[in-house]
């Protein structure tokens, strides 16, 4: 009886389960982007704008509250990734009173722009000092995209200042110098496929069944090998 080759279930295994070990890398755009504006500073907003090739941040109690709102959909990210980095780039397009702290904010949303996002409760990540223009490539960490995966397609993030006076401008996907537009750029390693582990259980079972029948073809002849 031929012997299934070990080197070939080896190789089927190798390239099974080291296919999906390797890191995936997906860039995104955001999927909604702009500013809500309180126009008298009294906490409430009520007004969005989507359609500027600018959001800005600012920050003027009794008299204007504007945070800059970006929405990402991470429906194409798998469930059960592991999340190794997620970088924010941002071009800062104009500022006043510089410098100042811009506070991130996460929360989970809805793919749309509305006044409710600007209070929308959300977990406090970092602060970002600016000083003046430009593009910053910005480390999201893992921890909060991580907790979003599975639990929501749209992953927001919301700018704003605790300052008193700050005024900022970024790009937003209507900018028209496309590499000053936001983007999240994800590494993540997902995990291996279901199907790939039910193949490499089933070879392994075949080739465990070939060697116990081949083991048992060879008794007999190594019996009159005896006599």
């Amino acid at each position: 009886m031929q012997r299934f080759p070990i080197w070939l279930f080896v190789s089927l295994v190798l390239t099974l389960t080291s296919s999906r070990s390797f890191a995936d890398i997906v860039i995104l755009a955001p999927a909604i982007d702009g500013a809500v504006l309180d126009a008298n500073g009294d906490g409430i907003f009520t007004e969005v704008n989507s359609t500027s090739i600018s959001m800005s941040v600012r920050n003027f109690p009794n008299s204007v509250i504007e945070r800059a709102v970006m929405e990402f959909n991470i429906a194409s990210i798998p469930a059960n990734a592991t999340i190794n980095s997620a970088i924010l780039t941002l071009t800062n397009v104009g500022i006043a009173n510089a410098p100042l702290t811009i506070g991130f904010v996460g929360y989970s949303g809805d793919g749309n722009l509305t006044t409710a996002d600007g209070t929308i409760s959300g977990q406090s990540l970092f602060g970002v000092n600016y000083t003046t223009l430009g593009t910053l490539q910005i480390s999201l960490g893992t921890s909060f995209l991580q907790s979003r995966l599975g639990q929501t397609n749209f992953m927001g993030l919301r700018l704003q200042d605790a300052a008193t006076g700050a005024n900022i401008q970024f790009a937003t996907s209507e900018y028209p110098i496309v590499a000053s537009r936001p983007s999240l750029l994800v590494n993540f390693t997902p995990v291996p496929e279901p199907s790939s582990m039910v193949l490499i259980a089933t070879i392994a079972a075949v080739v465990t069944m070939r060697a116990r029948r081949h083991l048992r073809s060879s008794r007999p002849e190594r019996a009159c090998l005896a006599m």
